[in-house]
């Protein structure tokens, strides 16, 4: 998949099951490409309003409202955020059925454009009437990453909820080189991004950031990349292929009960890719 400020450039149909999306871009500037379904009967177009009320430029009680109607008319799998200098690998489990495919950043910005992804055939992890069934997904041994002769099962984020709003439960220590579940354990929306972080920079000096608003200044080394929106329950899979180093792990997408951004309530970590 390729997206441009001139769209989104993907096949019109694939198989059910596991997918493998290679997303890139050749722009300078940043695409966050998201896939969904749309619950029942609710109109495209509705939908693409409600992402636009949650922009964090509007006041957090707009943003929370529309965050809550985003979660009730469509269903997100995830997707990728990328430039021409960091495209994006991401497996999603898509069950037979239509999807709609954005560019987040367009259509914040007023774009309407939409493609359709129609997704074919029958797997094992979908149930009868065409969605995932967690039990057939969760229980496949095979999701495993090689190390030398041996395997290991595959590193695991998962968001969790707190009184304090989500927060990432992550291993201190993920591959810079291989595949990264995340999972969405909370009752909203959530995102998977990274950034690197310059040499020396403190824990302190990312709060003072992320959840005071202080200037980033020279904290970060090159733009965010990673995973698209999740519904709650949902999971995907990074195909991480990062320079080795420190990076914080945050969650940027609104918090559906104060409308800020997940991040600024607390949603990040520093983890070691290696």
């Amino acid at each position: 998949m390729s997206v441009s400020d001139a769209g989104v450039g993907m096949p019109d149909a694939v198989p059910a099951g596991p997918v493998e999306f290679r997303v890139s871009s050749a722009d300078a500037r940043q695409h966050l490409l998201e896939i969904f379904r749309l619950r029942g009967d609710s109109p495209v177009r509705r939908v693409l309003d409600d992402l636009r009320g949650t922009s964090l430029e509007n006041p957090p009680s707009v943003v929370a409202a529309a965050a809550r109607a985003v979660d009730l008319r469509a269903e997100f799998f995830g997707g990728a955020q990328v430039d021409r200098d960091r495209p994006v690998r991401v497996t999603i489990l898509l069950c037979p059925g239509t999807y709609r495919v954005v560019d987040l950043n367009r259509v914040l910005a007023g774009s309407n454009q939409t493609e359709r992804l129609r997704v074919r055939g029958h797997h094992d992890a979908c149930d009868a009437s065409g969605r995932r069934s967690d039990a057939a997904h969760d229980d496949r041994p095979q999701d495993t990453v090689r190390q030398g002769a041996a395997t290991s099962p595959t590193p695991e984020v998962r968001l969790v909820p707190t009184p304090d709003g989500p927060r990432f439960a992550s291993p201190g220590v993920l591959p810079a080189s291989g595949p990264v579940r995340f999972v969405n354990a909370t009752a909203q929306g959530g995102e998977m991004l990274l950034q690197r972080l310059r040499p020396g920079v403190t824990a302190e000096r990312v709060r003072q950031v992320l959840e005071d608003g202080r200037a980033a200044g020279s904290v970060f080394d090159g733009p965010a990349y990673g995973l698209g929106g999740l519904s709650a329950g949902h999971q995907e899979t990074l195909g991480n292929r990062s320079a080795p180093g420190r990076y914080v792990l945050m969650s940027d997408a609104p918090d559906i009960k104060r409308g800020v951004s997940q991040a600024t309530l607390g949603a990040w970590r520093i983890v070691h890719l290696r």
